[in-house]
């Protein structure tokens, strides 16, 4: 394996053998196509990088130059690569986790502290936003994994699930509450929630700390994934589950199996008991 063009290549096998017909018989073409491939190679380097003879080619003062400067090249590409090749097999290299916030606060305490801390040649780089947009960016191979909520099926996509989780309609007063609902625009589904509560003034806060902190002081109510809501110890449901959440591992199934990707894989079922 050569990391040069195959012009480089022909000038070294004619540097082995300093004949134009047994190193064009090696390199499987013509004597005139690996002359040609000389001649252009000349006249890129504006150099000779051979003599001829009537016993063969010479290499020039510069054919030397350009012949060591290469076999270096190679040298240190192949042990460079062999170097990279390696890393396949540890647990190393640098990795790409996108999750949705409510998921992060939830859910990667369980794995991710123990694979940075565990693993020194380990970096996990870790992204936050919706869980639609985490599900795009793995699908287009700018992450390497998802934590996400409900993901759609995609053909490229292995979608492991974590564990279920629930939308309800949360409050702190004991008594009938008051018909003012807060709830975050970007919630899944929430076009089709809000249409339970069409007979409530609503409150938009695109934050569900803040919801759930605001709700702690009011007489009304708020939609909260139930990770959130279980945080807030004065919070109680109010009526039926409005939607259940299944929180999914994506990644890729064409992603390239190193040992770090499958112990992330491992670490990430380990932490939920899969």
């Amino acid at each position: 394996m050569t990391p040069f063009k195959r012009e480089y290549e022909y000038f070294l096998l004619l540097c082995k053998n300093l004949n134009v017909s047994v190193a064009a018989s090696e390199a499987g073409i013509q004597q005139a196509g690996l002359s040609k491939a000389l001649k252009a190679l000349e006249e890129q380097l504006k150099k000779p990088l051979f003599h001829r003879t009537n016993r063969g080619l010479l290499l020039t003062t510069y054919g030397e130059i350009f012949r060591d400067v290469l076999l270096s090249t190679s040298v240190q590409w192949e042990n460079s690569l062999e170097e990279e090749l390696a890393k396949l097999s540890e647990v190393t290299g640098t990795y790409k986790i996108g999750a949705h916030p409510v998921v992060a606060v939830n859910l990667l305490s369980k794995f991710f502290p123990g694979l940075n801390e565990e693993n020194e040649g380990l970096k996990l780089k870790l992204e936050l936003k919706r869980s639609a947009e985490v599900t795009r960016d793995v699908i287009d191979f700018k992450l390497d994994f998802g934590l996400v909520a409900n993901p759609v099926r995609h053909p490229d996509l292995i979608i492991v699930r974590l564990q279920k989780e629930y939308i309800a309609c949360w409050g702190s007063t004991s008594k009938a509450p008051r018909k003012v609902l807060y709830y975050n625009p970007e919630m899944i589904e929430m076009v089709r929630t809000l249409k339970r509560f069409d007979k409530y003034k609503l409150i938009e806060v695109q934050d569900y700390e803040v919801i759930a902190s605001l709700t702690q002081k009011s007489e009304g109510v708020c939609i909260l994934p139930s990770p959130v809501a279980e945080r807030y110890r004065n919070l109680k449901q109010f009526g039926k589950t409005l939607l259940e959440v299944d929180v999914c591992l994506i990644y890729r199934h064409d992603s390239l199996k190193t040992k770090a990707f499958s112990e992330i894989i491992k670490k990430i079922k380990l932490g939920f008991e899969l």
